[in-house]
C-alpha cells in the first residue's frame, strides 16, 4: 500500500498543501497565550480599584511576578500590605503602586475635572469631591486622564457601579452611540464572544447592529481575525414574524451593509437578544 501510494501521489506536493492550510479558528489555550504575549510586549498600566479583595491582590501579585503589566491598586496602603503579608504573596513595589484616593496628591485635580465635566448636569464641587472618594470614580478618572491604560473591576462592585463613571465622562468611541458589554467564553475547542449580556436589555435594531459590530471589533482586538456574527432571536430567518423578529432581521441587514459576515439563528424560550462571534 505505501508503495502504491507513493507511486500514484506526489507526497512532497501533498505535504506542502497540507502545511499551507490555515485555520481561522483559535483555541482557548492559544487565545490565552496570545493575550499574555501581547500584554507582556505592550507593558500597559492597569488600575485595580478593588484592593480589598483577596483575588485582586493575588492576581496583581502574579501579574507583577511574571512582568506582564504595571498596576495601581486602590485602597488603604496599610490594610492592603497587611493582607498581602497574610496571604503570603510576592509583592513587587516597582510594578505595583498602592493609592488611597482620599490621600492622593491627584484627589483635588480629579475632583475638579469631574466637576468641570459634569457641572452642566447639575453636579456641584462638593458632590464631585465625594464621588472621587469612590474607587470606581477614581480609577475611571485615571483612565480618562491617560494615567492608566485600563481598569479591571467587578470582583466586588456590581456592573452598574463599575460602568457608571465611564458612562458619565469617558463616553463611547467616535462613531458609536451604544455602550455594550461582552463575555469571552473559552469552551473546550473554541472561543466565543457573547454580547450584550449586562447593559442593554432591550436594544433597538440600530443598537443591536452596533453591539454586533463593536463585539466583532473586540474579538479582532483579541486575536480572532475573522469574527462571524450570529444574531439570535426566537425565530430563524424568515420562519417567524413579530416585532422582535423584525428587529433582528433589520439589525442583520445593517451589519451586512458594513461588510461583516453575519447569519441569523433561532433561540427559543428566551427574552434576551444575543450576538455570538
Amino acid at each position: 500500500m505505501p508503495r502504491s501510494f507513493e507511486g500514484a501521489v506526489d507526497a512532497e506536493a501533498l505535504s506542502e498543501k497540507i502545511n499551507s492550510v490555515k485555520t481561522e479558528s483559535i483555541t482557548p489555550r492559544m487565545f490565552q497565550y496570545n493575550m499574555l504575549v501581547t500584554a507582556k510586549k505592550l507593558q500597559r498600566h492597569i488600575v485595580l480599584p478593588e484592593g480589598t479583595d483577596d483575588r485582586i491582590l493575588t492576581a496583581a501579585s502574579n501579574l507583577a511576578k511574571d512582568k506582564i503589566v504595571y498596576l495601581t491598586v486602590l485602597g488603604n496602603p496599610d490594610s492592603i500590605k497587611a493582607k498581602v503579608t497574610q496571604l503570603g504573596l510576592h509583592w513587587d513595589d516597582e510594578r505595583i503602586k498602592i493609592i488611597d484616593p482620599e490621600n492622593s496628591e491627584k484627589y483635588k485635580e480629579y475632583s475638579n475635572t469631574l466637576y468641570e465635566l459634569r457641572k452642566s448636569k447639575g453636579l456641584e464641587l462638593a458632590a464631585a469631591e465625594d464621588l472621587m472618594l469612590d474607587v470606581s470614580y477614581y480609577g475611571t478618572m485615571m483612565v480618562y486622564k491617560g494615567e492608566a491604560d485600563g481598569m479591571v473591576s467587578g470582583a466586588v462592585n456590581t456592573t452598574a457601579h463599575t460602568i457608571k463613571p465611564a458612562l458619565q465622562f469617558v463616553k463611547t468611541r467616535p462613531g458609536f452611540n451604544t455602550v455594550s458589554s461582552i463575555f469571552f467564553m473559552l469552551l473546550h475547542d473554541r472561543v466565543l464572544v457573547y454580547g450584550d449580556c449586562a447593559i442593554v436589555p432591550n436594544p433597538t435594531a440600530e443598537q443591536l447592529a452596533e453591539i454586533a459590530m463593536s463585539s466583532a471589533d473586540s474579538a479582532k482586538a483579541f486575536g480572532i481575525t475573522t469574527p462571524k456574527v450570529a444574531m439570535l432571536s426566537y425565530s430563524s430567518g424568515a420562519s417567524g414574524s413579530g416585532a422582535e423578529v423584525e428587529k433582528v432581521r433589520t439589525a442583520t441587514a445593517i451589519v451586512k451593509e458594513k461588510g461583516l459576515i453575519c447569519w441569523w439563528r433561532g433561540l427559543y424560550n428566551t427574552t434576551r437578544l444575543w450576538t455570538r462571534l
